[in-house]
């Protein structure tokens, strides 16, 4: 076998010790070899204590120096070369034993993770940082597992999410778009009414001239919200989907599964003037009508209330009546809009002097006059008001 040379040694007079430089010696000299050193001799290796670090048998004789050349001779032949490969051999199954073998891995890279295969080297497990492992495919982390939770990087299908957007199946993912959500309404399709649909909660479409049970069966376009609740109850906010006032808005629920959904008009600063209307003493249209003609001005509530106002031509009142002076006719305002049943009238005279008298009203007028306490031929008008019901 060759000698060993590679780098320099430092060596102390009178002392065992040999220390190196550049040196590599564990594994490539044996205990019992022969080292040569700077004063000439050859003294015996009796102890390698690492790769720059040995003992001599005797104390070194020679001067002090050091950076000096040596050469380790062998002197066991191929016994040496033999215990050098079943060094090296201890060492790799040891690094087996403390690692594949007892369940312990590098951490890899996601190019080449700590635990591959084979034939694709670039798909297996590997450790991106403490407390982190990550599932790797084609060198990328797919899906990463730490002490906060998971990290999935792409997208997930299977049956882990939902199959379509109206799929119910329990503890399915959703998708963008399942029943309306992030996406494109749920259309309902066909006749069948709304209470009978079993909606869960999402976001639908209906045409209301085709779909029944919603608010109203004209053909308009529906949007709904839905929210299931417990014992088959709904609750559902309706649309129309119309531009300007035409648009409208309801919300309503049943009690059980099956029965009716009761809605009732949500109103908004487009229809809530408009065209007053009941069934059954129930509001059906606008909150507040108005309106105006030749008679004067109404105002209807949804509630039943009306308020008619009129200003009159003018009057004097220099006709006697007893003890005070009146209008010499007795004129008759027909109301705007017309009474359920007869209303209250007041009104002014436009003088502090004067007043009116009105007669007994009638659900479409009353015949009024204008009395004084002097008489006064100037005319001035008449401002009256009835208030009542118009259902």
């Amino acid at each position: 076998m060759s000698w060993y040379r590679t780098g320099t040694i430092a060596v102390t007079n009178g002392s065992t010790n040999v220390v190196g430089t550049g040196t590599a010696w564990v594994g490539q000299i044996l205990i019992g070899s022969a080292i040569h050193l700077p004063d000439g001799r050859a003294y015996e290796v009796a102890n390698i204590v690492s790769d720059t670090q040995l003992t001599l048998g005797s104390a070194y004789l020679g001067a002090t120096v050091s950076g000096q050349a040596y050469a380790v001779q062998p002197t066991q032949g191929w016994a040496q070369r033999v215990n050098q490969q079943v060094a090296a051999w201890i060492a790799l199954q040891q690094g087996y034993l403390d690692g594949p073998l007892a369940g312990r891995f590098g951490d890899g890279t996601a190019a080449l993770p700590g635990l591959a295969f084979l034939t694709d080297l670039d798909t297996g497990l590997r450790r991106p940082g403490a407390n982190r492992m990550a599932f790797v495919t084609n060198a990328l982390d797919r899906l990463e597992v730490n002490n906060a939770g998971a990290i999935l990087t792409g997208l997930l299908s299977g049956t882990a999410v939902v199959q379509s957007n109206t799929d119910t199946t329990a503890g399915r993912l959703p998708t963008t778009g399942w029943m309306g959500a992030g996406g494109p309404t749920v259309s309902l399709a066909g006749a069948e009414n709304l209470k009978d649909r079993n909606l869960f909660g999402g976001f639908y479409n209906y045409s209301a001239n085709v779909t029944a049970g919603g608010p109203e069966s004209s053909a308009w376009l529906h949007a709904i919200f839905a929210a299931k609740l417990g014992q088959g109850r709904q609750a559902l906010l309706d649309m129309r989907t119309a531009g300007g006032g035409a648009a409208r808005l309801w919300f309503g629920s049943n009690s059980n599964a099956g029965d009716d959904i009761v809605w009732s008009e949500i109103f908004h600063a487009r229809n809530i003037l408009g065209t007053v209307s009941q069934s059954g003493g129930i509001p059906t249209g606008a909150v507040i009508e108005r309106g105006s003609n030749a008679n004067g001005e109404y105002v209807r509530f949804a509630d039943g209330t009306q308020i008619c106002t009129f200003t009159g031509p003018g009057l004097a009142a220099n006709s006697a009546y007893g003890a005070v002076f009146r209008n010499s006719s007795t004129p008759t305002w027909t109301y705007p809009a017309g009474f359920t049943n007869p209303p209250v009238i007041g009104g002014a005279a436009d003088r502090s002097d004067r007043w009116v008298c009105p007669g007994a009203p009638g659900i479409g007028g009353v015949a009024y006059r204008v009395q004084s306490a002097v008489s006064d031929s100037t005319e001035y008008p008449v401002r009256l008001t009835a208030i009542g019901r118009w259902f």
